[in-house]
């Protein structure tokens, strides 16, 4: 039996190339190359894994090599000066360095792996065959760099990627300690809360405990198969001789395990496994856990361990022998004495808790009640501000002032006791800010934030890229890089290299240079600067290359490689082989590499700019004759038999797959596309609601993300048998009452014409009219659960963005789209609803659109006048589509076609609420006509008007006259949205009782049928 199929490692391949992706060193090029053959690559790994031989793990072209990246920037001398301020960071640097001439600062660097890509496959497929089922061992205490697993627990194979998202198992580790503490101090118990790391955990720990067979059969009572135990020994190997072959380098034994690679954060867990078990067995602590090596453990305070050393000893006491104490090399005073974890199979690693991040907190009745509030505070304010729509300063001038208060060092809270210092929160605070400049680049038209950009800039290139502030934002610049590269702004690039070159230079020049956990014989200076330096250009060059969204002339170029070329010389020539910028973009674009994801060449331009995208794809490289499994072929498959989505190949009797050449960007996707963009993408003109079958969007999915819908799609019916004319959304929001939103939008009409004739207005100013409208919205309480918007009130390629926030408050968003050209002279007017879908496993959106069926009188005149244009629906439909989303269920009409009175018949009895995006100026015949709808259809009607002409209304068909508008708005300076609610059960009780007199509702009018699904037994009394 083979090891290891093409197959397998095709699947490996793929998992590795998203992990890489993601991680701080995502090496593109390298990725980029090594795709340019694959299937040799891969075949010529596979004959090596299969072989008997052994020995070629150890080879240093396989292992790889390392690099270096900045850590902290640590000095008394650049702090020391406190009574004299400056305001340039710069000027403050030079004083200080200056006025301590003898001491000089230290820079130190984190040693990051660079291995083969040939390892990251290796790796993987270790993770895939034998590291799932040892991470399976690890109890729920384990939060970081856990494995994607399937609803069963199985290791999820097809997944795009194979770690599970940072951001939730964070939240669940922070945010569980504090709750446990809060809910322990609201009963009074005196609490001990413990956070600790491991110093230089990565660096100290040898990977050889997993061969020992006393860990593998004694700790985690597992059996390997003989090929499982060949490709254990193979990966373990291989770790042990990039260990060897670092050390070589820096003349230093402790090497540990390759920061960098991913597969090293699963073996990194899998040695900390007993102190899980001694801890939840021994410790009986309130709360345990740990994210890798960062650990918090929450214990009642019942023995009156009043300081560190009573602490310890009661933890080393009943730690069964697996901690111990070694005298602190910083501090030898016995209260700050070193706790070691030393279990047998840890005899080669040296795992010790000593460093600056350790602290034990004592909590107590109201302070510690008000130390945790405050910490609540700080995380739910910045989870807020990360859930908000993007926005920059209205004023240029105030960008500066925005980086600055982001990058303070001063004045930002905790947000969990494991910040002791401020860097975390400047980093979230910076953050924060890149990402709302990143949000402008890809929504907002580039000419109408200009002056935003170049003073973003400038404030960067002051502000962040200094000493020492570098040092702890040094990770963002890649992002930075790609940003600007994005907006082809390159004399703002030029300034942003020129500040990275002014700080490698001044560290060079005035820093002593140290690589952290590698004091024992010092690395030498100068082998420091040349690793450095020959990282900052791979990033900046690479980051340009993803970036660029245009051709880059030569002297840009020029000054680029003149700058790069102060930092290192021969790096450039020696690292990427003399190809241009644009070659370089264009092969990373259609790798799914570049700042750009592969799938947007699928996303039609009214959905996302397109800018960025290589204009010459016809060499694109195709997937040969590789191997994939079953279910991934099936869903490319379905990917290429839509119409339009892949041009056709050479005839291939395998599959559609080859015949029509999906390309790498699809096939081995970093960025897939998720749930909304396929029904956006993926609609089907020939069915009722324009959607695509449930099965054709289950089986991308599989193929794309490795998710497998665990409940029922749009459009694939429900519990019982299908309902003619009703789509069936399955949500489930309790309860029987609805609060809608309705937002009151002022937009004006030369948009709306720009918008007919191609021409949308994507600028700067309409786009924060938009997102401080949804910030309100976002902030109400309770909030709503639907936010209407006016006809033609948001630009198609804003809506994905702005839904995708909303559905993050739980908010499904209905709104009027622009006009879309659809030919030269038809043009279509939509309502588009994304609404939540419940029952998939993980959060999912759909997106239903429907079209404006004919134009209103007005409205075909002034398009006829404007440029000969008409409103040609893509789907057609005679009596309006049904939306039952979970038991609410609504229909849609575009403002005029509330006057049809067949729609309104052919509603009635079937819907609860009927929403109305309008742009009306005749609101003396809708006020009638609204009203008449409410008695009639026998439902609440919400309609949205333009701010301009305003009565936007949630109407009721209640008995009592005052309580008939529910919500009515006119007027106003500003856009603004107001809440009001749809107590739906209660209408469907009165509907669905025989007779009700003196009810809450109006009685049901003549011929009036309630259809059988919204039946429901009236409450006592009748209402």
């Amino acid at each position: 039996m083979q090891l290891a199929s093409l197959e397998n490692l095709v699947q490996a391949y793929r998992n590795a190339k998203v992990d890489l992706y993601f991680s701080s060193n995502p090496r593109l090029f390298d990725l980029a190359i090594y795709e340019g053959r694959l299937e040799q690559n891969l075949s010529e790994l596979r004959n090596f894994i299969n072989s008997d031989d052994e020995t070629w793990v150890t080879d240093s072209e396989f292992v790889g090599s390392f690099t270096l990246t900045p850590k902290s920037l640590n000095s008394t001398a650049v702090k020391s000066d406190e009574s004299t301020i400056w305001s340039d960071p710069w000027e403050a640097w030079n004083a200080n360095v200056s006025s301590h001439a003898v001491e000089r600062p230290v820079a130190q660097f984190r040693l990051m792996s660079k291995c083969s890509i040939d390892l990251h496959v290796l790796s993987t497929l270790w993770i895939r065959n034998v590291g799932h089922r040892l991470d399976e061992k690890l109890g729920d205490a384990a939060m970081g760099s856990r494995l994607r697993r399937t609803s069963d627990g199985g290791f999820n194979s097809f997944a795009s990627g194979s770690f599970k998202p940072y951001l939730q198992p964070y939240k669940k580790w922070r945010d569980g300690g504090i709750n446990s503490m809060t809910s322990a101090l609201s009963e009074n118990k005196p609490v001990i809360a413990i956070t600790a790391d491991a110093t230089s955990f990565f660096h100290t720990l040898n990977p050889s405990f997993l061969l020992r067979e006393d860990y593998l059969g004694g700790v985690l009572g597992i059996k390997l198969t003989k090929e499982e135990a060949k490709l254990h020994r193979l990966f373990v190997h291989a770790l042990l001789a990039w260990a060897r072959a670092v050390s070589a380098q820096f003349s230093n034994p402790h090497v540990g395990i390759p920061v960098g690679l991913p597969a090293a954060a699963v073996v990194a867990n899998l040695a900390l496994v007993e102190l899980d078990r001694v801890v939840r067995d021994q410790y009986k602590p309130l709360y345990y856990a740990r994210y890798v090596d960062d650990i918090l453990l929450v214990m009642e305070d019942s023995e009156g361990l009043s300081n560190r050393r009573t602490i310890g000893n009661w933890l080393i006491s009943r730690s069964k022998g697996l901690l111990t104490t070694i005298p602190s090399e910083s501090n030898s005073s016995a209260n700050r004495r070193t706790i070691q974890f030393t279990p047998h199979y840890l005899s080669d690693s040296q795992i010790i808790f000593e460093n600056q991040k350790n602290k034990i907190f004592h909590l107590r009745g109201a302070t510690g009640q008000s130390m945790l509030g405050s910490i609540k505070f700080a995380i739910n304010a910045q989870a807020s501000e990360w859930r908000s729509l993007s926005s920059i300063p209205d004023d240029p001038g105030r960008v500066s002032v925005a980086i600055a208060r982001a990058t303070g060092a001063d004045g930002e809270p905790a947000q969990s006791l494991r910040d002791t210092d401020s860097v975390s929160a400047r980093r979230a605070g910076f953050a924060i800010r890149l990402r709302d400049f990143e949000s402008y680049e890809r929504n907002v038209s580039l000419d109408s934030w200009a002056a935003h950009r170049e003073a973003f800039v400038d404030a960067v290139a002051k502000q962040v890229l200094t000493l020492p502030t570098f040092f702890d934002l040094a990770q963002y610049l890649p992002r930075l890089i790609k940003l600007i590269s994005a907006c082809s702004d390159f004399d703002s690039l030029i300034e942003l290299i020129n500040s990275v070159e002014r700080v490698f230079s001044a560290v060079v020049d005035r820093c002593t240079l140290s690589v952290a956990a590698h004091s024992v014989l010092p690395v030498s200076k100068a082998t420091i600067a040349d690793v450095w330096a020959e990282q900052i250009v791979r990033e900046i060059y690479e980051n340009v290359a993803s970036g660029i969204a245009g051709n880059i002339t030569s002297n840009d170029l020029l000054r680029i490689t003149t700058i790069l070329e102060l930092i290192s010389p021969t790096a450039l020539r020696d690292l990427f082989g003399g190809r241009s910028l644009t070659d370089w973009h264009k092969q990373l674009f259609i790798s799914d590499l570049a700042h750009v994801p592969y799938r947007f060449r699928f996303l039609s331009p009214n959905l996302v700019s397109q800018r960025g995208i290589p204009d010459d794809l016809s060499e694109e490289i195709i997937p040969s004759a590789l191997p994939l499994p079953p279910a991934v072929e099936r869903g490319l498959d379905a990917f290429a038999a839509l119409p339009g989505m892949v041009a056709p190949a050479p005839t291939d009797p395998r599959s559609l797959w080859i015949q029509k050449a999906i390309p790498w960007g699809l096939t081995f996707a970093t960025r897939p596309f998720n749930m909304l963009e396929l029904y956006l993408t993926l609609r089907d003109n020939t069915s009722k609601y324009g959607i695509v079958p449930p099965e054709v969007v289950e089986a991308i999915l599989v193929a794309q993300r490795g998710f497998k819908p665990s409940g029922s799609l749009p459009g694939g019916g429900n519990a019982g048998p299908p309902e003619p004319g009703v789509l069936n959304v399955p949500a489930n929001i309790e309860g029987g009452k609805r609060r809608v939103a309705l937002a009151m939008v002022d937009t004006d009409a030369e948009v709306a014409k720009r918008a007919a004739v191609g021409h949308p207005d994507l600028g700067r100013q309409r786009f924060e009219n938009l997102t401080s409208l949804f910030t309100e919205l976002t902030g109400r309480t309770p909030r709503p659960h639907y936010a209407l918007l006016p006809e033609l009130a948001v630009p198609s390629t804003w809506f994905i963005p702005m839904a995708l926030k909303l559905q993050e408050h739980g908010i499904n968003f209905i709104s009027g789209i622009e006009y879309q050209p659809t030919s030269t002279l038809e043009i279509t007017n939509q309502v588009w609803a994304a609404l939540k879908i419940d029952g998939q496993g993980y959060p999912a959106t759909f997106v239903y659109r429907q079209d404006k069926q004919r134009p209103a009188p007005g409205e075909e005149r002034h398009l006829r006048e404007l440029a000969n244009l008409r409103v040609a629906p893509r789907i057609k439909w005679d009596a309006p589509p049904i939306i039952a989303h979970g038991d609410f269920r609504f229909g849609l009409l575009i403002c005029s076609e509330l006057t049809n009175i067949s729609y309104r018949s052919a509603l009635r009895g079937d819907v609860d609420a009927l929403f109305v995006p309008e742009w009306n100026q005749d609101l003396r015949t809708f006020e009638a006509l609204v009203e008449s709808a409410a008695l009639d259809v026998h439902a609440y009607i919400a309609q949205a008007n333009h701010r301009k002409y305003g009565d936007s209304r949630i109407r009721a068909p209640r008995s009592k006259e005052w309580e008939r508008d529910v919500v009515r708005l006119r007027g106003g300076e500003h856009n603004f949205v107001v809440v009001g609610e749809i107590d739906y059960w209660a209408l469907r009780e009165h509907q669905s009782a025989h007779v009700v007199l003196n009810g809450a509702f109006k009685p049901v009018p003549d011929g009036f049928q309630i259809s059988k699904a919204r039946r429901r037994t009236p409450t006592s009394g009748g209402r």
